[in-house]
């Protein structure tokens, strides 16, 4: 049992993958709490999922709603859009499990440089529970300036169907 601020989350990490408490975002926001996952051959990082209400945390990965009804908060007929320095997503709504999760592929920058240079594909999700709290994903799909393929969206998928929800 994997356990994350305000929840627990029942999974088993994908065939290949490990996984380990993040500190270093889990410190900088507010009630946030993150997990990192690796390969377990190449001890690489895959990606991380941070469970969270602090609303800095969303605006500082570029999250942003287009809300169906303005004078409501963020419900499932709000959509979602990322931003990168790049370029601005739309997220693409799926059902899963009774939750709503928003997911698209962005370009994105490993080196977390001073100049943002597009170097890979990384999938961003993110799912709203109750009481403001979300969780958000964030995994690289494809290096490009290697050349190698991390993680495949049909993974991520499959991690995110493996979770059982309890707020």
């Amino acid at each position: 049992m994997l356990k994350l601020t305000g929840l627990e989350i029942s999974m088993q990490a994908p065939t290949g993958f490990s996984y380990a408490a993040e500190s270093k975002l889990s410190n900088r926001y507010d009630d946030t709490q993150c997990i990192e996952f690796y390969f377990k051959k190449r001890k690489l990082a895959a990606g991380f999922l941070c469970s969270s209400t602090d609303a800095e945390f969303l605006a500082d990965f570029g999250i942003s709603t287009e809300a169906a009804n303005k004078s409501s908060a963020m419900d499932k007929s709000d959509s979602l859009k990322v931003s990168t320095p790049m370029s601005s997503y739309d997220m693409v709504p799926i059902e899963i499990n009774s939750h709503t999760l928003f997911s698209t592929d962005v370009d994105c920058d490993e080196a977390n440089g001073s100049i943002y240079r597009a170097t890979s594909t990384c999938n961003v999700a993110i799912m709203r529970l109750h009481n403001g709290r979300f969780l958000y994903s964030n995994f690289v799909l494809e290096n490009h300036t290697e050349s190698s393929r991390r993680i495949k969206n049909i993974d991520i998928l499959h991690l995110w169907r493996s979770f059982k929800i309890s707020e």
